[in-house]
């Protein structure tokens, strides 16, 4: 490999170790006594432009982090706080833990938003007044019902999020409708 990205094998062999922050700390600091070296002095200017690039990607995907419902947030917290918007105002809050089950009443006609406190968005859509859910429609397009049932005991009504993971569902409540949100574990 050319002198100029000498560092590039040294940071590929360090995240091979098992214990990475060590191996990464250890290969930084030969980075930085092998760019003392006169041979290798352009490679350690390409080496700290780029670990410029690297923070300035960091704070991007942190940030991204904050908005994006990954696979990974969702498998990690011990709960998490939901926040209803209907109407585009908060509506309603809701704290679920990983095998729990939430239930919020006084659901009527309308557009709801579920989301996390972080602001990210998990549904988004309309109740209609049969207690069905409908996604926002396409431009140009009908509106089509997520899921709805005919039977009065069942859930009129039954949204699965990530992978079946969060499932949301509408139940009759005199003449509004509850909603229940809970994990897929809890089912079982």
């Amino acid at each position: 490999m050319h002198d100029d990205l000498f560092f590039m094998a040294m940071i590929d062999a360090a995240l091979d170790q098992p214990d990475r922050r060590v191996s990464m700390q250890e290969a930084f600091g030969q980075i930085r006594r092998m760019g003392r070296e006169r041979s290798y002095r352009q490679g350690y200017r390409q080496f700290i432009h780029w670990m410029q690039h690297v923070a300035g990607a960091r704070q991007a995907v942190d940030s991204m982090r904050a908005t994006t419902l990954l696979p990974e947030t969702v498998d990690r917290p011990a709960s998490i706080e939901l926040l209803i918007d209907r109407d585009q105002a908060l509506f309603a809050s809701a704290r679920l833990d990983m095998r729990g089950k939430s239930i919020v009443h006084d659901i009527a006609p309308g557009s709801y938003r579920l989301r996390l406190d972080t602001g990210c968005t998990l549904w988004e859509g309309f109740i209609s007044k049969h207690g069905e859910f409908a996604s926002r429609p396409e431009l140009g397009r009908p509106l089509r019902m997520a899921a709805a049932t005919t039977s009065p005991a069942a859930p009129r009504a039954e949204i699965r999020l990530f992978d079946d993971e969060l499932v949301l569902r509408l139940r009759p409540e005199g003449s509004a409708w509850s909603l229940e949100i809970h994990s897929a574990s809890s089912e079982t």
